[in-house]
């Protein structure tokens, strides 16, 4: 939310003289009202009535407040701020009385349609499924669904219509400090539980006919004629990727290899997909410019490819924001004597967010906007540093300038949200953009081609051959690990610095004017200080106990540095739990340590009880016990013989000796803590 302040603050201070840009503003500043104090019905009456009441003053008293343009500002800011409030109240879809989730009981009778196929993981396919009743109950809503692999069943299709019997559940929030909130992720969605179903029992009761199910089964029906037309392995899944927004066939070792290589965009049909289509279909239809009404048939050619790709793509939200955005810049760039590139996009935002005001803490939909906004912003001011004479290095550099303008528009937002910078991202993205713009374009007439039925195998293997081109790059700059730099703790005040010391130190380069450089430079300064800071307040002395499945993780943090003890020290090389932890918290590890039995620190024990269920002689009396690898002992003797403060099940036991230690706790009066459920545990020394 922070970041949404500053960033908004920044782009008014840039483009104040933009009447949209400013109204955005507003719209915005109500959305984070709403997000940050609950409403309630009553609130929302008294928002509106005064939403209303202002109305109709501004129009009956415009005469007059023509003459004092501050109450006139005033005015319009407090509309457009109730606004935003009450779209936001309004948009939670459990405010309908008839959502699923105002009907749940233990068993549910849900009657679904399959309407989203999710990546599968290493134990479930997963969906997204709407509600179509529950327990006999007409119903809204959408929810998860996993159904776990069985290679010998086929999974339903797009579209499927099931009715089942099933509990729901709530999404798991984070167990681990710092961990991805996967909860509030889909929250933002608009999917508030999750069902597990085995495959056979679902009951299949239909199929649906909606317009983006039958995309889903048009996209199908291409990859089964191209794979037919001898597209396979790692250059299906990308064309797969690249042209259909799918990734659920990419292989583990190609994701990584791109997100090590600074080009995992690519992979994901978004902003940048958009913008170089963009170009690629100005520079394609130019000819049209030179008939009757050229200008317009220009726009309309533009904005049908555009259009067209989307639905291609499966009009997901990234891409359907993408290319809202990017129709507001063509008709800027089409019409720019009568409307201001800046005004479209705007105006494009506005829409978006009254559409749906959750896009303001969607990640995607945050690098999508810096995306575009940077494409259009600093693109040009990149491309006029450089002008090639020949028309095709012409096009080719404004390919590169985009990407670059892309690349350092999202890149203080990727720094926050995944920790990582590829140091090569450059060459790889010199080397793969213009391949991008050639392989979209090659892309869509393989496409058409083969379902004409009338695709010649040359050209089958010439694409074929540009793909594994892109995927041998990508490949060699993601094997040069030395250049990936991760674990990078990038906060939200570093994210408003480094977008202001990024766009004054542009805004100098372009004016040459002292202002820009002070304000850059302080901007730097305050950058170090901040790390400094949030690096050192976070200097403390505590334990950890982490919720680790199978194992038993303890950290032992005093001030800056923690030492780790763990069950199985070789399984640390790259535990995500402990770098997501060490990043979060600006923490360095210091060493790790094979598990010990007891830990001591003032007048406080920890003291370990494994499966060897050894308790220490002459320890101190009432410690912290920490059951770990379902340890074979009598815990009422235990609780009896020591009496402890407290005790702590981690996630190497088994699940029905768990609920008995919990029995026993709660009938002696002792504190139970139980991280798979709880959290890890965390104690201020």
């Amino acid at each position: 939310m922070v970041i949404w302040v500053g960033l908004n603050f920044l782009l008014f201070m840039d483009l104040r003289k933009y009447i949209p840009f400013q109204l955005v503003l507003w719209l915005v500043l109500g959305i984070i009202i709403a997000f940050t104090f609950p409403s309630n019905t009553a609130l929302n009456w008294v928002v509106f009535a005064g939403v209303l009441g202002l109305i109709i003053g501004l129009y009956w008293y415009k005469n007059r407040l023509n003459n004092c343009r501050f109450m006139l500002s005033i005015g319009f800011a407090v509309v457009f701020m109730g606004l935003g409030y009450l779209r936001t109240s309004l948009s939670d879809p459990r405010v309908n009385l008839n959502h699923y989730s105002h009907h749940i009981q233990g068993l549910n009778q849900l009657a679904l349609t399959f309407i989203e196929e999710n990546k599968t993981n290493a134990s479930f396919h997963t969906y997204t499924a709407s509600v179509n009743s529950i327990n006999g109950l007409p119903a809204t809503g959408i929810i998860k669904v996993n159904i776990p692999i069985d290679t010998t069943r086929s999974f339903p299709n797009i579209g499927t219509k099931v009715s089942v019997l099933a509990p729901l559940d709530q999404i798991a929030l984070p167990t681990n400090p710092h961990q991805f909130n996967y909860r509030a992720f889909l929250q933002q969605k608009g999917i508030f539980h999750q069902a597990f179903l085995s495959n056979s029992s679902l009951k299949i009761t239909g199929e649906s006919g909606q317009f983006l199910l039958w995309a889903a089964k048009f996209r199908k029906k291409i990859i089964t004629q191209l794979a037919g037309k001898g597209f396979k392995g790692d250059e299906l899944a990308v064309i797969n990727a690249l042209l259909l927004g799918q990734r659920s066939d990419l292989s583990p070792e190609l994701i990584e290899n791109y997100q090590n290589a600074g080009a995992i965009h690519i992979l994901a049909v978004s902003g940048l997909h958009v913008g170089i289509l963009l170009l690629v279909l100005r520079f394609i239809l130019q000819p049209l410019q030179f008939l009757h009404h050229g200008k317009t048939l220009h726009l309309v050619g533009i904005l049908l490819g555009l259009w067209s790709f989307a639905l291609l793509a499966g009009m997901s939200a990234s891409i359907v924001r993408a290319t809202t955005m990017f129709t507001a810049v063509a008709m800027g760039l089409a019409y720019r004597q009568r409307i201001n590139t800046y005004q479209s996009l705007a105006i494009a935002l506005f829409f978006l967010l009254l559409f749906r005001p959750t896009y303001l803490n969607d990640v995607g939909f945050q690098l999508s906007f810096m995306a575009v906004f940077f494409i259009v912003w600093l693109q040009p001011k990149l491309a006029a540093r450089y002008k090639p004479q020949h028309s095709l290095l012409r096009y080719f550099w404004q390919l590169l300038t985009v990407s670059l303008a892309a690349q350092l528009g999202v890149l203080p937002l990727s720094l926050y949200y995944f920790h990582q910078f590829p140091g090569l991202f450059f060459i790889s993205n010199l080397l793969i953009i213009p391949l991008v713009g050639t392989l979209l374009i090659l892309g869509i007439v393989t496409i058409v081609l083969g379902m004409l039925n009338v695709l010649p195998p040359l050209f089958v293997s010439g694409y074929s051959l540009l793909l594994s081109l892109m995927n041998g790059i990508v490949t060699w700059v993601g094997k040069q690990s030395y250049f990936v730099f991760d674990q990078i703790p990038f906060n939200q005040i570093a994210v408003i610095l480094a977008y202001i010391a990024l766009i004054a130190l542009v805004k100098w380069t372009v004016v040459n004017s002292p202002k820009w450089l002070r304000i850059g430079l302080l901007a730097v300064c305050l950058f170090q200080l901040n790390y400094l800071y949030a690096h050192h307040a976070s200097a403390s002395q505590q334990w950890i106990v982490f919720n680790v499945h199978r194992e038993t993780l303890v950290g032992v943090q005093q001030g800056t540095q923690l030492k780790v003890f763990a069950s199985n020290p070789t399984s640390l090389k790259s535990n995500t739990i402990l770098e997501t932890y060490l990043t979060g918290s600006y923490r360095t590890l210091e060493q790790k340590i094979p598990l010990k039995n007891v830990f001591h620190h003032d007048q406080k024990t920890l003291i370990i009880l494994d499966e060897d269920a050894i308790y220490p002689i002459n320890a101190p009396p009432h410690p912290i016990l920490l059951l770990s690898h379902s340890p074979s002992l009598n815990l009422e003797r235990i609780i009896d013989r020591v009496q402890p403060d407290q005790i702590i099940v981690d996630g190497s036991n088994y699940p029905s000796e768990v609920a008995q230690w919990e029995k026993t706790c709660k009938s002696h009066n002792i504190k139970f803590h139980y991280t798979v459920r709880d959290g890890a545990f965390l104690l201020q020394l």
